[in-house]
């Protein structure tokens, strides 16, 4: 994936090998998935959008019904919250540890 700001619907299309129709329906569906609209109503997804839209298509191989995707993946962010807490503590402990191995 190219490292862009936005990406047009069209990009994620093909990126993720995603009818049009599919992503419009999933916005409607999910409500975590809001890409971005100008006056135009033209669409720009971020990085989080495409991230977003890849857990969406895990649920839907794994047979889990749409009316419970944003449900889902309310629990996937907050279990994603949880462990990058627990990675910044980790290492602010490990910041602490070589402070005190260089104070021996």
């Amino acid at each position: 994936m190219e490292n862009k700001l936005y990406y047009s619907i069209s990009e994620v299309s093909e990126m993720l090998n995603l009818p049009l129709p599919t992503l419009r329906y999933w916005e409607k569906q999910v409500a975590q998935l809001k890409p971005k609209t100008n006056a135009g109503r033209t669409r720009f997804y971020t990085d989080d959008d495409v991230e977003i839209l890849k857990r969406i298509m895990f649920l839907r191989e794994q047979n889990v019904p749409i009316k419970d995707w944003s449900k889902r993946l309310s629990v996937d962010e907050r279990i994603i919250d949880k462990q990058k807490a627990v990675i910044d503590n980790l290492k602010q402990i490990r910041e602490e540890l070589v402070e005190l191995r260089n104070m021996i």
